[in-house]
C-alpha cells in the first residue's frame, strides 16, 4: 500500500482500487498518517489470501473513507455465511425503484 499511498498525491481523485488476485495477504498500517489514502472511497480485493482481521483494520487506516470493500473468495470469509444486499453495481448507486423493479 506505500507505493500506492506515493501515487495518491499524483492522483488525488483516485476513487477506487481494483486489486483482485494480487497474492496480497497482509497490509500494515501507514508508517506515517499523510500517506494515507483519503481519496479512495472503493476497495476490491477479491481472490487475495487475506485471512486475519488485522489486515481490515490496517486498510481503515489507510483508507479513512472507504465506504465500499470487496473480500469475494478469500479465506477471510470462506466458511463463514453472510447475507448481503445490493446497493451499487459496477461502482453505480442503485436506486431503490431500481432495486425492487430489477431492472438496471
Amino acid at each position: 500500500m506505500h507505493d500506492v499511498a506515493m501515487a495518491d498525491n499524483f492522483f488525488e481523485s483516485l476513487k477506487s482500487l481494483l486489486l483482485s488476485e494480487n497474492c496480497i495477504s497482509s497490509i500494515e498500517p501507514p508508517p506515517q498518517p499523510e500517506l494515507r489514502l483519503a481519496s479512495v472511497t472503493a476497495l476490491v480485493l477479491d481472490g487475495n489470501p487475506i485471512n486475519d482481521w488485522k489486515v481490515i483494520d490496517a486498510i481503515s487506516v489507510w483508507l479513512p473513507n472507504l465506504d465500499s470493500l470487496r473480500l469475494v473468495d478469500t479465506p477471510l470469509l470462506a466458511g463463514t455465511k453472510y447475507t448481503f444486499s445490493l446497493t451499487w453495481i459496477d461502482f453505480d448507486k442503485i436506486r431503490r425503484r431500481e432495486s425492487t423493479q430489477g431492472k438496471f
